[in-house]
């Protein structure tokens, strides 16, 4: 997941020079189009791009082999008391699990699994209107995970 001031020009980079294409966006009725998901093979994303008033890189995934993968490598995360900042739970776009945690410098990173495999030629782009979801979004979201998310680098 990458920041940008620009994104609508950033996804019609990557779509146009790199053949990405559109799973879904998340928008807000106040705050207009928010997040883009792009992918380049089967699985719902392999890049999204947020909205930001700066550019910068978000957050790095890490696709675990497993449920069982997914709960030992965030247990084994906590117990070394590496601080998390939101999770566990499950994204709308792309239905995969998540729990995010930040490395000694403060980048993000993602523990992930389960993220959804797409019928390409049967799959339209959904526009998920974040009102409708934002109790999971923001109330599951630590005051933490915000200063995080929306910080400057």
């Amino acid at each position: 997941m990458i920041n940008s001031a620009n994104p609508q020009a950033t996804v019609a980079f990557y779509e146009r020079h790199l053949g990405f294409r559109l799973s879904d966006t998340l928008t807000h009725p106040a705050m207009g189009n928010l997040m883009w998901f792009l992918r380049c093979n089967a699985w719902h994303h392999s890049l999204g791009i947020t909205r930001a008033p700066h550019v910068a890189l978000q957050h790095v995934s890490f696709e675990m082999r497993g449920l069982d993968e997914y709960m030992r490598g965030s247990g084994r995360l906590l117990r070394a008391g590496v601080e998390k900042v939101w999770g566990p739970g499950r994204h709308v776009a792309g239905d995969n699990t998540f729990s995010y945690f930040l490395d000694p410098h403060g980048n993000a990173v993602e523990y992930t699994t389960a993220l959804e495999r797409l019928d390409e030629d049967a799959w339209h782009p959904h526009l998920y209107d974040m009102n409708a979801i934002a109790v999971y979004y923001l109330e599951a979201a630590s005051p933490r995970w915000w200063n995080w998310q929306t910080r400057r680098p």
